[in-house]
């Protein structure tokens, strides 16, 4: 193993990293983080934009005073008004992340902005351009993390398309690289530990207990995250780890995925999604969600109906094995046409609730004392036998569910209640040094997925593992190597190949 590499220091190294906990917390008094409501301009406290500045992203202090109106239009929440302007001044400008890019025509692209705009670039609009090659600058729009973007109508035209008429690129972050490596060293932070206090949580002020579960909703999440690229033929098809994820409401799964969507190019779906919205739409000849984001995130699959539930899986089943996708009858030709003989491996991250939101703490807390989960012997099973509570009779709908459970790397089920609200600092990560922690972060797996074997003793997950469906081992090979690059194996105290089985399986602190 190499002795350079992330998660292979000695044990010293692991004890000497728990006894300096306590100073970890300084990080959030660094200068990449920026404050929560303020972000680096005054803004007092009856203003109406307060609450929507907090959920939206927060920028470095020349930027967010430079372009603070531009900003308030561009927000997810300002969408219409956004529009509207556009559509009355015949011209408008947008301020943030890009979810993704679609052939349109010659020399034409649609544009997926953060906030659900969807604008065309035109090469014979954009004067700098004429020169360039369409697909260089279709491959720059659809990395570009923060860019400014002037928008319009064409002259004579009623069809209220809206086109770039010029763009600047603002996220100048490689600046950033050297800065988050040095405060990661000052303080003693792992990768995973930087990335949470970069979203904005301190997990360094918890007791043992509330330590202990937000162990148990936090690492799921955050491995259910980067792709893992093994120099294998499969991994091309299927680089990602899925998830389902079962806890009580209100413990932070849809803020974690949304709060990450400008970075990582997120697709939200709350319930289970129609063919027309996840892969192709017939009626209206649009692609669904899964051309636009790496990751679809499904919410409250729990509450969804018996037959949605058959139809989604039956649809879905071989796009997470694979990345091809199945179409409508009768649009098989469009789908291929539009992917272009490529795949489109997709991260599917499912999420449900145990219990109502509506029930008292009391309610919840007795019924999660005695309820049968808990003797269930791993998580894997209790999600299954959790989804199965509704099916009474229906077989089709047990194998079904038997059969998505089988496909996901991860199912993490959690019965603790736990309140947000005991982690949430004042300060996030500066977002232009977060794309860079992204970029980081997904470079450290790279490194490690590149010679995977010298870093990951292969053998030892097939012993420990003793896996009877191949996908589960695969799996637990790209957990491994995710644990050792957000070095979650130092940061747990356990060993990298052991931790990844236990996740697999369902046995890692539970019940």
């Amino acid at each position: 193993m190499d002795p350079d590499l992330p998660g292979s220091e000695k044990p010293g190294a692991i004890y000497e990293y728990i006894e300096n906990k306590k100073e970890k917390k300084e990080i959030f008094e660094t200068d990449l983080f920026a404050n929560r409501k303020m972000s680096g301009i005054n803004i007092k406290d009856n203003d109406e934009s307060m609450e929507e500045i907090d959920e939206f992203i927060l920028y470095d202090k020349e930027i967010y005073q430079k372009f603070y109106k531009d900003l308030l239009l561009s927000m997810p929440a300002k969408k219409e008004i956004l529009l509207e302007k556009i559509y009355t001044f015949r011209e408008g400008i947008y301020i943030g992340a890009i979810l993704g890019v679609k052939a349109k025509d010659k020399n034409e692209f649609i544009v997926k902005l953060e906030n659900g705009m969807e604008v065309i670039y035109d090469k014979d609009e954009i004067e700098k351009d004429k020169d360039k090659d369409i697909t260089q600058i279709m491959e720059f729009f659809s990395k570009a993390k923060f860019i400014k973007l002037w928008l319009g109508l064409r002259q004579n035209d009623e069809s209220k398309e809206i086109y770039i008429k010029e763009y600047e690129d603002l996220a100048k972050i490689s600046k950033y690289e050297n800065k988050i490596r040095k405060y990661k060293d000052q303080y003693g932070l792992t990768w995973y530990e930087f990335l949470l206090s970069a979203m904005g949580y301190n997990i360094f002020d918890l007791n043992d207990k509330d330590r202990e579960i937000i162990d148990k909703l936090y690492v799921p999440r955050v491995l259910s995250l980067f792709p893992v690229w093994l120099p294998t033929a499969d991994s091309l098809f299927n680089p990602y780890t899925h998830i389902l994820q079962i806890t009580p409401p209100s413990t932070g799964k849809t803020k974690f995925y949304t709060s990450l969507q400008g970075y990582l190019r997120i697709g939200y779906i709350s319930g289970i999604p129609s063919r027309a919205r996840l892969v192709y739409n017939a009626e209206k000849n649009t692609p669904g969600e899964i051309f636009y984001s790496e990751y679809i995130v499904i919410d409250e699959i729990d509450k969804s109906d018996t037959q949605a539930f058959i139809e989604f899986a039956e649809r879905t089943n071989e796009g997470i094995d694979s990345g091809r996708w199945s179409s409508e009858r009768g649009d098989t030709e469009k789908i291929k046409a539009l992917l272009r003989g490529k795949r489109l491996p997709r991260g599917i991250i499912l999420l449900g609730n145990i219990g109502d939101e509506s029930e008292s703490e009391q309610t919840f807390d007795e019924y999660a004392e005695t309820t049968e989960i808990k003797k269930i012997d791993n998580a894997r099973d209790a999600g299954r036998s959790l989804l199965k509570e509704k099916a009474k009779s229906n077989k089709k709908y047990k194998d079904t569910v038997d059969s998505l459970i089988s496909r996901m790397a991860i199912v993490s089920v959690v019965t603790d209640r736990f309140n947000i609200n005991k982690i949430k600092s004042d300060k996030l990560l500066n977002p232009l040094a977060m794309h860079e922690l992204v970029k980081i972060i997904q470079n450290e797996i790279n490194k490690i997925a590149k010679d995977y074997n010298k870093y990951i003793d292969e053998q030892k997950i097939k012993q420990l593992g003793q896996f009877k469906d191949a996908r589960m081992e695969d799996n637990a090979i790209k957990l491994a190597i995710k644990i050792k690059a957000l070095e979650l194996d130092k940061y747990l105290n356990e060993n990298a190949e052991e931790l990844a089985v236990k996740i697999v399986n369902g046995t890692w602190k539970w019940p």
